[in-house]
C-alpha cells in the first residue's frame, strides 16, 4: 500500500481524495475547538479532583428539560498551550499497522481452466487421499452445482475431510468448519464446564488479536459441545489460511500460558477470573428461565439417558464468590488448561473438517494441513479416536401404562373401611409427570410440555419420520387455533416434532398459561387430541395431498446463500458423528429429498414439481427423488395408523410424559402432588425413575437398505 496518503485516508464513502479538503479538515484539529464531555454515574458532589482539567471546582447545575445535573469549566489557557505544543509526543499516539487481512485477490476458482487433481505425494504425510476420491476437473461452463454433495478427499486416521468448490454463489469466500470429538469433554460436570471456561477467555483474548479480520469481512466462532469442539471460520479465500493459522496457534500458545499459572500471566489469570464469575452467572440465570424454557429442559434430562443436571455444573462453581473470600476446590486455570489440551489436540481424538466456497481442493487440503501440524504434530499424546472410544448419546423410553404401573408404588385407600392396595397414575393418558416450581418468586406462570414418544429414528425409517413431519405440520395450526385462540388457555401454545439424544423421535404439545393449572392444561390438550383425530378422519385424500406439497415444497426450499448451503451440509456430516461402523457414518446427503419423495403421491402435482436444486439445466423435469408410489388416501390412511399407534389415549402403545412448571401462586398444587404414584418432584426422583428404563437404539435410519 505504501505511504499515499490517498490509500492511508479514506472516509466510510469510496469518494475521490482531495488533498485541500483533507488539509482544510485537519485545520479544525486544535485544542480550541475541543469539547470534552465526561459522563459517570459515580461522580460525587464532593469530588477532590484536583487535576487542572476537572471541573471539581465549578458549581453544579441543574438542565431544564430532565432535571439532569451537570458541572462546567472553560479550559485553562495554560492548559491549551501545553496541548499546541507538548514537550513529547506520545509513541502509543500512531497509525495504526497495516491490516495483513485485506485481501487483494478476488478471483474465482471455478472460472479456472485449469483446475488439476491433488497428487498425493504433494501432501503432507499426515494428510492421505482417500483412493477414488481425487477432485476431477470442473467444465469451464458456469453450471449450477448446489445439487452436487460435497467429496470426501481424506479419510484415514481419525481424520475426514469433505470438500466442495462453489459454483452457485460465485463470491470470493471460503468456510473452513472443523470438528474435534473427544470423550473428554463431556466426562464429568467439571471437564465441560471448564472446556466453556476455556471458550470463554479464547473468545475474550480473541476479540482483539482478530479486530483487523474482523473488520475486513473474516468471522470466526469457537463452541464447546458434549462431544467436543467446534469452530467455523469464514472471510475472503485469500486470507482464510492466515486465520486459520492466527486462531490455531493463538489456542495452542493460550493453552500453554496459562499452564504457566497466575503469577507469570497476571492479566490472563484476570481474564480467567472473570470468565469463572460470567459463567457462573449464565448458570445460575438458567434457573430463571421461563416455565416453558424450564418444562423442556426437565424433559429432557428425563429422556435423555447421559446429561448432567444443573446442579452438577453449580457444585462445580462452590466457593466462588462466596462471603468468606476462599474459593474451597475452586477450578484453576490451570487445571483448565491440562483438560482442553487433552480435549482438543492431546488426547484421543477425532477431526472432521468441511471446506466449502472459492477454493480447490489442494488449497482445502493446505489448511488441514496447517491444522494438523499446529494442533497435533507437536503433541506427544495424540492418538486417532477408537470408534470404542467414541461419545455416544441415548434417549430412553418413556414407559407405557401399564409399565408405569410396574415402575410406580401402589398406594393405600380406604373402601368400606378397609385398608386396599390400589395401582394409580396420575391421569388415563399419562403415566409419568415431572413437577417443578419456578425458581423465580416473581413468576406467575404456569407451563407443560408434552412429549408423546413415537419411536426412534431407525425404526421409523425414511417412512415414519416423513409421516411425523407431516403429522406435526398439521397438527401446530389446528393446536393453536383450539387452545390458544378459541380457548385462550394461553399466549403461547405451539406443537412440533423433536428428536432427542440417539435419535429418538417424539411429537410434543407446549402451552404457557398465566391463568390456567398444569393440570387443566393436560386436560384441554386431551380434548385437542381427540378433536385433531376426528379432523384427520374428516380430510379428504385431495387434502392431504395438498398438506403434503406444502411439507415437500418446504423441504425443498432452495438454499439464498453460500453460508445456508454450507450449513447445510455440516449439519448432514455432523448428524454421523456419533455413530461408528462405515454404513452409519456416512452421511447421506440426499436424506431431505428421500423424506420429500415418501410424501409424493401418484395424483399429486409433485410429482412434476422441479427440485429445489434445479437450474436452467435439462434435469429440470426430473424429480430428484423417486416419487413412493402411493395415492392420497394411502397417505391418509398411514397418518391415521401412525396417529392411532403413538398418539391416541386408546393406545397400549402410548408412551407419554408431561413435564409440568408450576408458578408461585400455584405452589400449593405441586406440594399437594409430591408422593402420588406417577409424579416426579425432584431430580433425586428422575434418577431412580430413569433406572427402570430401558433405552431406544441409536442406529440412523439413513443406514437402512
Amino acid at each position: 500500500v505504501g505511504d499515499d496518503p490517498a490509500t492511508l485516508l479514506r472516509g466510510s464513502k469510496a469518494e475521490a481524495f482531495s488533498r485541500d479538503a483533507v488539509q482544510d479538515f485537519m485545520g479544525f484539529l486544535h485544542p480550541e475547538n475541543a469539547l470534552i464531555t465526561v459522563n459517570d454515574s459515580g461522580l460525587s458532589s464532593t469530588s477532590t479532583d484536583k487535576s487542572e482539567t476537572s471541573a471539581a471546582t465549578s458549581e453544579w447545575k441543574e438542565e431544564k428539560w430532565y432535571g439532569a445535573k451537570y458541572r462546567q469549566i472553560a479550559i485553562a489557557s495554560e492548559v491549551m498551550e501545553k496541548w499546541n505544543q507538548p514537550p513529547a509526543i506520545d509513541p502509543l499516539l500512531k497509525l495504526p499497522d497495516l491490516n495483513k487481512f485485506i485481501p487483494s485477490d478476488f478471483s474465482l476458482r471455478c472460472e479456472d481452466d485449469d483446475l488439476s487433481k491433488v497428487k498425493a505425494d504433494e501432501l503432507s504425510p499426515t494428510v492421505v487421499k482417500t483412493a477414488g476420491n481425487s477432485h476431477s476437473s470442473i467444465d469451464a461452463d458456469k453450471k449450477d452445482n448446489q445439487r452436487d454433495p460435497p467429496n470426501k478427499v481424506v479419510d484415514q486416521n481419525g481424520l475426514r475431510v469433505w470438500t466442495k468448490m462453489d459454483r452457485t454463489f460465485r463470491v470470493p469466500k471460503t468456510s473452513f468448519a472443523v470438528s474435534i470429538t473427544s470423550p473428554k469433554v463431556y466426562q464429568t460436570p467439571r471437564t465441560i464446564t471448564l472446556c466453556r471456561l476455556f471458550e470463554k477467555v479464547l473468545g475474550d483474548d480473541l476479540n482483539s488479536l482478530l479486530y483487523d479480520a474482523m473488520s475486513t469481512g473474516s468471522s470466526y466462532s469457537i463452541s464447546v459441545t458434549p462431544s467436543g469442539f467446534r469452530y467455523m471460520l469464514g472471510g475472503y479465500s485469500e486470507k482464510i489460511p492466515d486465520l486459520l493459522n492466527t486462531v490455531t496457534s493463538r489456542i495452542v500458545s493460550l493453552i500453554g500460558e496459562m499452564k504457566e499459572g497466575k503469577e507469570l500471566h497476571p492479566d490472563l489469570h484476570s481474564k480467567f477470573q472473570k470468565a469463572t464469575i460470567n459463567l457462573l452467572r449464565q448458570t445460575k440465570n438458567c434457573q430463571l428461565d421461563s416455565p416453558l424454557e424450564t418444562a423442556n429442559y426437565n424433559g429432557r434430562v428425563l429422556i435423555e439417558e447421559s446429561v448432567w443436571h444443573l446442579d452438577n455444573y453449580l457444585d462445580e462453581f462452590v466457593g466462588v464468590g462466596s462471603d468468606d473470600g476462599q474459593d474451597r476446590d475452586s477450578m484453576t486455570m490451570e487445571e483448565c488448561a491440562i483438560v482442553v489440551e487433552e480435549s482438543i489436540m492431546n488426547g484421543r481424538l477425532a477431526t472432521e473438517a468441511l471446506v466449502m466456497g472459492n477454493i480447490r481442493n489442494e488449497g482445502a487440503l493446505e489448511l488441514v494441513e496447517v491444522l494438523q501440524k499446529i494442533l497435533f504434530e507437536n503433541s506427544p499424546n495424540y492418538r486417532p479416536l477408537s470408534p470404542d472410544e467414541n461419545p455416544s448419546f441415548r434417549s430412553l423410553k418413556l414407559p407405557t401404562k401399564e409399565e408405569a404401573k410396574i415402575i410406580f408404588p401402589p398406594s393405600a385407600a380406604v373402601t368400606n373401611g378397609v385398608k386396599d392396595m390400589i395401582l394409580e397414575t396420575p391421569s388415563a393418558g399419562i403415566p409419568t409427570i415431572y413437577q417443578s416450581v419456578a425458581v423465580n418468586e416473581n413468576e406467575n406462570n404456569n407451563a407443560i410440555e408434552i412429549t408423546m414418544q413415537t419411536g426412534c429414528e431407525s425404526q421409523l425409517g425414511y417412512e415414519g419420520i416423513a409421516i411425523l413431519q407431516l403429522i406435526s405440520h398439521m397438527a401446530y395450526p389446528s393446536a393453536f387455533n383450539q387452545l390458544r385462540t378459541k380457548e385462550q388457555l394461553g399466549y403461547i401454545v405451539s406443537c412440533f416434532l423433536k428428536s432427542t439424544a440417539g435419535g429418538a423421535v417424539a411429537l410434543c404439545v407446549d402451552i404457557q398459561s398465566a391463568t390456567t393449572l398444569p393440570e387443566v392444561l393436560e386436560e384441554r390438550f386431551e380434548a385437542w387430541l381427540v378433536l385433531f383425530r376426528e379432523e384427520l378422519e374428516m380430510m379428504t385424500p385431495a387434502a392431504i395431498a395438498m398438506e403434503a406439497e406444502a411439507v415437500i415444497a418446504g423441504m425443498q426450499e432452495r438454499d439464498q446463500t453460500l453460508s445456508q448451503e454450507i450449513s447445510r451440509y455440516w449439519g448432514e456430516i455432523l448428524g454421523t458423528q456419533e455413530y461408528v461402523g462405515k454404513k452409519f457414518s456416512e452421511p447421506d446427503f440426499d436424506r431431505i429429498d428421500k423424506l420429500a419423495g415418501v410424501l409424493m403421491c401418484d395424483n399429486s402435482a409433485s410429482m412434476t414439481t422441479p427440485s429445489k436444486y434445479d437450474g436452467d439445466s435439462s434435469e429440470k423435469s426430473k424429480p430428484i427423488s423417486q416419487p413412493s408410489k402411493k395415492t392420497a388416501l394411502d397417505l391418509k390412511n398411514q397418518i391415521i395408523d401412525i396417529f392411532d399407534k403413538y398418539l391416541a389415549i386408546s393406545s397400549q402403545d402410548r408412551r407419554v410424559l408431561s413435564a409440568r412448571v408450576y408458578g408461585h401462586t400455584s405452589k400449593e398444587m405441586f406440594e399437594n402432588n409430591i408422593g402420588k404414584p406417577g409424579f416426579l418432584s425432584s431430580y433425586d426422583d428422575v434418577r431412580q425413575f430413569k433406572q427402570y428404563l430401558s433405552s431406544w437404539p441409536n442406529a440412523p435410519y439413513w443406514g437402512q437398505p
